[in-house]
């Protein structure tokens, strides 16, 4: 109905107010996606398959994504080739596409972009957390249990991705759920393959729900994962400076950066509200823990984190 270059006015035909399109596969097939952004509008909210809307390797449309899709997409079911585009680095969703999609069943498949080889067919990746591929595309999964108990799925080409694209992106997803949802149940698992776990195990430096307990007199330090049993982690933190007598200070180091907000410390066993030393800011592998009581010789300590969102 409206192939090839008939799109560049279809904008103006479309308007703003779609919001029970079935399938638009045919609808706007073609090259010329690239000025229908403004027909689109922000209120669409019951696509139920978008498999070719947007099929088309010449689509430049996804500079400006947060334009064209709006805030409100609320029950998109099928992203398969939605963003089927192999030449643009789509890493940012939160900016790019919004922040109330909240009932996308299969995130997973919706993000082939630059970042994945042609060869890399993602139709076939598996349905729950694990590793797909190997070398430089190699995937991994992040399970985000959403607040209307959909699964959304992200893959993360594990060697593609600069570090610092990866915490950033986690980053927002984290943020965005910690200051939305109305429970603490999101957690957050990386899973072996992935920039996020360096040793190959279950590193997670976005849900640390970890016990440190020690004695002052000897500093000796015991680690366990609130959620998992006799865990080894490389990114558990080992005291940098002695607990002295009298000490109003503990440092703690990691060996891979610590994504936390600096929030959700606890100190038990001293009479101590401990406080977060901010100067080494977001991503550092040192968290000193600043305390307004004084730790003395043979008090039994135990400090807790847990940077779960909620």
């Amino acid at each position: 109905m409206l192939y090839g270059n008939q799109l560049q006015q279809a904008y103006s035909w479309l308007g703003a107010t779609w919001t029970n399109l079935l399938n638009g596969s045919d609808l706007l097939r073609g090259n010329d996606i690239r000025r229908i952004q403004n027909g689109f509008g922000d209120s669409w909210t019951q696509m139920t398959n978008g498999r070719l809307m947007f099929y088309t390797n010449n689509n430049l449309l996804y500079d400006s994504i947060s334009k064209t899709f709006g805030d409100t997409w609320a029950a998109v079911q099928d992203l398969n080739s939605l963003f089927r585009e192999q030449q643009h680095n789509f890493w940012d969703p939160l900016d790019s596409i919004g922040k109330n999609w909240v009932s996308v069943t299969d995130l997973g498949r919706a993000w082939q972009s630059s970042f994945v080889q042609d060869t890399l067919d993602l139709t076939y990746l598996p349905k729950f957390p694990g590793s797909f591929g190997a070398g430089t595309n190699a995937i991994t999964f992040l399970k985000i249990p959403d607040i209307t108990e959909h699964v959304w799925w992200l893959e993360m080409p594990a060697n593609n991705l600069t570090r610092e694209a990866v915490d950033y992106l986690l980053y927002k997803l984290w943020k965005y759920y910690k200051d939305n949802a109305p429970t603490r149940e999101m957690l957050f698992q990386a899973y072996a393959g992935s920039n996020m776990a360096p040793s190959g195990g279950t590193d997670n430096p976005f849900y640390i729900a970890i016990t440190q307990a020690f004695t002052v007199a000897t500093q000796t330090v015991t680690w366990q994962l609130s959620a998992e049993a006799a865990q080894t982690d490389a990114i558990l933190p080992t005291l940098t400076n002695a607990v002295a007598n009298s000490a109003t200070e503990i440092t703690l180091t990691f060996s891979e950066p610590v994504l936390t907000t600096h929030t959700g410390w606890t100190v038990a066993g001293v009479a101590s509200t401990p406080t977060v030393d901010d100067v080494n800011g977001f991503s550092s592998t040192t968290i000193r823990l600043l305390l307004d009581a004084p730790i003395v010789n043979g008090e039994s300590v135990t400090i807790s984190y847990d940077a779960g969102p909620g």
